[in-house]
């Protein structure tokens, strides 16, 4: 019989062979491998760097359009530019307009100005080191973008332009059609602007110092913000806006002044800006080359390593392994415990220090998963119920109640403990559903509070089955319905009564609830919109409960499913009817 190598000369051969062969290979692919790998992770860090720039600035320019807003649909700003469009007398003054601006601005916290521009052409601003670059509406209407505002129907347009701050000054601007709330008729223009500087500090809490550049380029093309101030204001490379052009978000090789780069950048849905980062390609694999002569020699020392050792060490080889396999097959079996066994193989040894790493790892990965999803239910949960409840303004609403008490004014009295009765049932712990007859006790309150402010001018019908009244229902469905039909449909009619007729019986499909007025109703279009939760920001914006239809249609839809929700008809007096069909339950709730 031939006789067969020994496992030792097996082992000294193969190793050779093997660690040769890797040296090999590795010394052959290694740097280019090495260096896809730290690109990739670089721009994958990038990326996300990047991403988190524009997510920050949107929630800036989104606080600065909010403020807008606020300005825009304000009843003073409101009724001055509708007068003066109108030809009528006007009640402010425009120090007035200026002051109420300039008040607005402060409550940001930043250096944030604001300027209005009626039909007329007059201009209202406050005295402020950042001003617009232009001084007369005819100046105003030479700018290019200028006729983008009237085009996006009172959405805010943010771009790059100049100001005046002791000189012409690079400066973020912000420009809206000022439309009358009810009619959305144009009574003039509105601009909010800030200084680069703003933009600066976005961007230095997210630095990197493998990035040698971070641009902002707007939706015309137009550097907002570069590192390199000279180019701020000046149109960015036509090329590189065609290759990112109706992508959100991410990278691809470029070369920026003629250096090699990698351009991560991502793109606002809401601004239409593009946050652009250059990395420069030679700082990110600068150490590579070193690394590969580190590996070579470590490779070298590895082959002569295993040729010395590998006899000593080949009999404590194959026992620690199938212990090693058993331990596996117990981790297999849900049994997360770590070994505790001596060894004196450093090799073998540190694959057990990693195998217990592991297990450990595993368990603390396994508790913190269940830790983070109970953390982020308890959170989602406290952020919801939050809004619900404001116990100061409870409690103080109960103080004034009794202050008016003592007073002998008991109108007012009333109509604070109806208020209070309102707070209690939007706050109050427990399960999200009440019974039809509690919601319609909520909407009484409501409605008492309404006819005392309407008066005789608000006729409101209710017709209820009353064996519905112990039925289960999510909770305030009915107020925001006739608050939605007070407010949007009803508060612009004039020289007739307000009539609402409330319905509440079974059908076929479940309970029915709807809401029908006499107002100004609703084309097919506006309907649509009114549920789309795209144009839904305006719209809670100006409600009184901040809930709009679309929001309330979703809420449905997630507690009930998407066979349910809002549906929008033309109402039988001429307004709008609004029905929402609930499954029945009347044994305590979903």
């Amino acid at each position: 019989m031939t006789r067969k190598p020994s496992i030792l000369t097996q082992l000294i051969i193969g190793f050779s062979v093997i660690l040769l062969l890797i040296l090999s290979i590795t010394s052959f692919f290694s740097y280019h491998y090495s260096s896809r790998v730290v690109v990739e992770k670089t721009s994958r860090f990038m990326l996300e760097s990047v991403k988190q720039i524009r997510g920050k600035t949107d929630v800036m320019l989104l606080e600065y359009d909010r403020l807008s807003q606020r300005v825009a649909f304000s009843p003073q700003v409101q009724q001055h530019f509708s007068a003066i469009k109108r030809g009528k007398a006007v009640t402010l003054g425009k120090a007035d307009i200026n002051r109420f601006a300039s008040e607005q601005a402060r409550l940001t916290g930043s250096e944030l100005t604001i300027h209005l521009i009626d039909s007329k052409g007059q201009f209202y601003s406050h005295n402020d080191a950042l001003t617009l670059n232009w001084s007369t509406e005819e100046e105003l209407h030479r700018i290019d973008w200028f006729s983008e505002i009237q085009a996006r129907d009172g959405r805010m347009l943010w771009v790059s332009g100049p100001a005046w701050s002791n000189g012409t000054v690079h400066a973020v601007i912000g420009a809206r059609q000022l439309n009358e709330w009810s009619t959305l008729e144009p009574l003039g223009d509105l601009f909010v602007m800030f200084s680069i500087d703003t933009l600066r500090r976005v961007i230095e809490e997210d630095d990197q110092s493998l990035t040698r550049n971070i641009q902002f380029i707007d939706s015309r093309g137009i550097i907002v913000y570069s590192m390199d101030v000279n180019k701020i204001g000046t149109p960015a490379d036509a090329s590189l806006v065609e290759r990112m052009k109706n992508k959100e978000e991410g990278l691809f090789n470029w070369s920026e002044e003629g250096q090699p780069s990698y351009v991560a950048y991502s793109t606002s849905s809401y601004s239409g800006w593009t946050v652009v980062a250059y990395i420069d390609a030679a700082s990110a694999v600068k150490d590579l080359k070193q690394m590969q002569k580190g590996n070579l020699w470590i490779g070298i020392f590895a082959i002569c390593a295993a040729l010395l050792l590998v006899t000593f060490f080949a009999w404590t080889v194959t026992r620690p392994i199938r212990y090693l396999a058993h331990r596996l097959s117990r981790v297999e079996r849900g049994i997360l415990t770590p070994s505790k066994s001596t060894l004196i193989n450093h090799e073998v040894a540190t694959l057990f220090e990693s195998f217990n790493r592991m297990v450990t790892h595993l368990n603390e990965t396994i508790q913190d998963l269940s830790s983070r999803q109970a953390t982020e239910k308890q959170a989602q949960i406290i952020a919801l119920k939050a809004q619900f409840r404001p116990h100061f303004l409870y409690n103080s609403l109960n103080t004034i109640y009794w202050q008016l008490i003592n007073d002998d004014n008991e109108k007012a009295a009333e109509m604070v403990h109806t208020l209070s009765d309102l707070m209690r049932y939007s706050i109050q712990p427990g399960s999200e559903f009440v019974t039809v007859r509690e919601d319609l006790d909520q909407l009484d309150r409501y409605l008492l509070l309404q006819r005392a402010r309407f008066g005789e001018k608000l006729q409101v019908t209710i017709e209820a089955d009353e064996a519905l009244y112990p039925c289960k229902m999510m909770k305030m469905l009915l107020q925001p319905l006739v608050e939605n039909a007070i407010s949007h449909g009803l508060e612009t009619v004039k020289g007739r009564k307000w009539h609402i007729h409330i319905e509440i019986r079974h059908t076929e499909e479940g309970l029915l609830l709807a809401v029908e007025d006499n107002g100004i109703g609703m084309s097919v279009d506006e309907m649509a919109r009114a549920l789309d939760p795209k144009d839904d920001m305006a719209a809670t914006s100006m409600s009184h409960s901040g809930l709009g239809l679309a929001n309330l249609h979703q809420r449905i839809r997630l507690v009930y499913g998407k066979d349910y929700g809002i549906q929008l008809m033309k109402g039988s007096n001429g307004g709008l009817r609004v029905e929402i069909v609930l499954p029945m339950d009347s044994e305590g709730g979903m």
